[in-house]
């Protein structure tokens, strides 16, 4: 029972990302907008603070629930990183395809990070549980 409910958390990590940087819905069309995209991390003309914090906040739920959070040492911030690069990529791939989106490398960074301090977080948490 114990992990229905961790895998549901984390499938709804995923889900709050994805309903919170693809839509809106109706703005994606059927063909792409490279010349949108920014390819150097933070060289973005249009970054904010907020923007920047957001990202990270958005993504440390994904890092905290994900199912590497039962592996240990490095190897968890490694594949926490990596899965939240991967999610990261796809949603600005998505983003692409949109009229109302920006995608931007700045994007992929923050969120990366995110994910590595929701799954940095982990170990501290598994502590407790124990003493």
């Amino acid at each position: 029972m114990r992990r229905t409910v961790q895998h549901v958390g984390f499938i709804l990590t995923i889900l709050l990302v994805l309903g919170a940087t693809v839509p809106p819905f109706h703005q994606l069309k059927a063909h792409t907008h490279w010349g949108k995209a920014i390819w150097v991390p933070f060289a973005d003309a249009h970054l904010v603070t907020r923007d920047l914090v957001v990202n990270v906040l958005l993504f440390v739920p994904f890092g905290l629930a994900g199912p590497w959070r039962r592996a240990q040492g490095p190897r968890r911030l490694l594949t926490a990183a990596i899965a939240g690069a991967a999610l990261s990529l796809v949603v600005e791939f998505i983003q692409v395809f949109s009229h109302a989106r920006l995608p931007t490398a700045t994007d992929v960074v923050t969120n990366t990070l995110g994910s590595v301090i929701g799954g940095a977080v982990l170990p501290r948490r598994a502590d407790r549980s124990r003493a």
